[in-house]
């Protein structure tokens, strides 16, 4: 019996074509009929109508050229392969928007046209997601000539059984048939994306944001995101969401400016009670002059045991909610670790503290995404070893050593110039938090090492980010990317493709280029000034540029 090698079982093939660029299955198609039937698939499986290959059409006779009635002929016998379809010009060949796509399951429409009610109502047994962009959704009224067409439109869509997910970005929403585009979102949605949308006639949205639940009621809807919905108050957006208590993923940013942070509170009140249990990823924008207090997100946290993702803007976080983070894992006191929260995006929490910084990193298990603002170096001296060196894969953080202390003076055992120089198999000791003063003076090379110990642990991480947020022009004293302050200790961070330090003072030198070019081999873009010597800067750009021709190539 004679056995098949791995590169002819069509299985194997299927997995590898997902990896591989558009370009790369054009060629795989052409070694025999095997992966020819193999790869098809993944080649035409998303296409992008564009206004340079799918429309070319002649300014002079304002028909179709040549050229692009030969895609179209090409483009034709594949359609049935097509399972991502995204059309964003108005220029394009109307044929592509009149034929079928037997197995499309996602469909961006962008234009200034309006939408093509007929077009969608061809998909109408397999389409699973719709995107509008870009398109006042009045037009399709007049493009289809008879009153009452929005009203059509939404229960067109009430009548697609496989549609799932709904996204309007910078859309006009007309008052005439919003009843049945709650009615769509509520009965027949598990995703609804509105990004800048604008709903034209406001009170007749209002008043359905004020009903009673039994409106709403079933709701399928699991994914909420409502960014910068205009004609809407916040507290309109906040009776809308309340009628969605089985939501597991909330992205709320509002657009009109608040002057106070009752309406957090009003959430947080209604958090307690226990409305959103199965949440588990939340982001809160509100705009505002005041921000909420810790208190707030305290309550927040507290009521949402599943929570796995927070992205907070003008709200405080201090130490009632790393407590409340902490519980999230077990009601049991006694299990400090949290075990839930992998994303944490507080880099607009203008509050936050290197200590609370410091007790998230050394209690958060599963954490693999962390932004920050800036924040004191010292306060990272004392506390406990960072538990998430197994899953972080992207810090944001920006230490601040400023201002320069007057001399150094020794502090600790723990780091010193020989554990610097083997330090890549280190990990910060347990005695590192001793009660130091660092009021008035510490040793900063030690301290700078120090950091880099502590970052050394993070085997998995892909992005660091350590940049001063300021736009003023100045460089700022932040971590000192040198081998004579401690950056060997990063040697074993082998998947570092990004590392950014804008606006912050760096002096690396010829010795620095060759160790990232030595260490850092998956390295691809280094974002800010590296040395005030051009000529260095100059070879650091030339190795990291080169790197990513070959990756191009590949």
């Amino acid at each position: 019996m004679s056995s098949l090698a791995p590169l002819e079982l069509p299985e194997i093939l299927i997995c590898i074509a997902a990896f591989l660029q558009r370009s790369d299955c054009t060629r795989c198609c052409r070694v025999d009929k095997t992966w020819y039937f193999t790869f098809l698939p993944h080649i035409w499986s998303t296409i992008e109508l564009d206004c340079y290959r799918f429309s070319a059409i002649n300014p002079q006779s304002k028909i179709p050229t040549a050229a692009a009635l030969a895609i179209l002929a090409n483009f034709t016998p594949h359609r049935h392969l097509v399972k991502v379809l995204k059309a964003h010009s108005n220029q394009i060949i109307p044929e592509y928007l009149a034929m079928h796509y037997p197995n499309l399951e996602t469909l961006l429409l962008s234009s200034s046209h309006g939408v093509d009610m007929n077009f969608i109502s061809l998909h109408r047994s397999s389409l699973s997601q719709l995107k509008i962009v870009e398109t006042d959704l009045r037009l399709c009224i007049s493009r289809q000539g008879q009153r009452g067409t929005m009203d059509m439109f939404w229960e067109t869509l009430l009548g697609f059984p496989r549609l799932k997910s709904l996204s309007l970005r910078k859309c006009v929403v007309p008052k005439s048939g919003i009843e049945g585009f709650l009615r769509l979102c509520s009965t027949r949605l598990e995703q609804l994306y509105l990004e800048q949308v604008e709903f034209d006639g406001s009170p007749a949205l209002t008043k359905y944001c004020s009903a009673d639940q039994s409106y709403f009621t079933p709701s399928k809807l699991k994914t909420l995101s409502l960014i910068k919905v205009k004609c809407l108050s916040t507290a309109e957006q906040l009776a809308w969401i309340l009628h969605f208590p089985g939501l597991k993923s909330l992205e709320w940013v509002t657009v009109i400016h608040q002057t106070d942070n009752q309406n957090v509170q009003s959430f947080a009140k209604h958090a307690s009670a226990g409305r959103w249990q199965d949440l588990e990823s939340l982001r809160i924008d509100i705009a505002g002059e005041k921000t909420a207090s810790d208190g707030d997100l305290a309550t927040i946290l507290g009521s949402m045991r599943k929570l796995a993702s927070l992205r907070l803007v003008n709200i405080g976080f201090g130490p009632r909610s790393v407590v409340e983070l902490e519980r999230l894992a077990s009601s049991s006191s006694s299990l400090r670790h949290m075990s839930t929260v992998e994303v944490l995006d507080l880099k607009c929490c203008l509050a936050i503290t290197g200590t609370t910084i410091q007790a998230l990193l050394e209690s958060c298990t599963q954490l693999r995404e962390l932004a920050c603002g800036t924040v004191l170096a010292r306060d990272f001296w004392s506390g406990k070893p960072w538990v998430c060196k197994q899953t972080m894969r992207n810090l944001t953080i920006c230490f601040d050593f400023t201002p320069q202390p007057p001399a150094a003076t020794v502090l600790d055992d723990t780091v010193t110039d020989a554990n610097v120089s083997g330090c890549c198999d280190l990990v910060v000791a347990e005695n590192t938090n001793a009660p130091v003063d660092l009021d008035n003076s510490y040793d900063y090379n030690a301290l700078q090492r120090l950091i880099f110990l502590r970052l050394s642990v993070l085997r998995q991480l892909s992005t660091l980010d350590i940049s001063y947020s300021s736009e003023d022009g100045r460089l700022y004293h932040a971590l000192d990317l040198r081998l004579t302050q401690g950056m060997g200790c990063l040697s074993h961070l082998k998947k570092l493709i990004r590392v950014n330090h804008l606006n912050t003072e760096q002096r690396m030198g010829v010795e620095e280029v060759k160790w990232i070019s030595d260490h850092w081999k998956t390295l691809l873009i280094m974002q800010g000034i590296p040395s005030r010597d051009h000529g260095v800067t100059a070879r650091l750009r030339a190795v990291l540029s080169k790197r990513r021709d070959r990756c191009n190539e590949v």
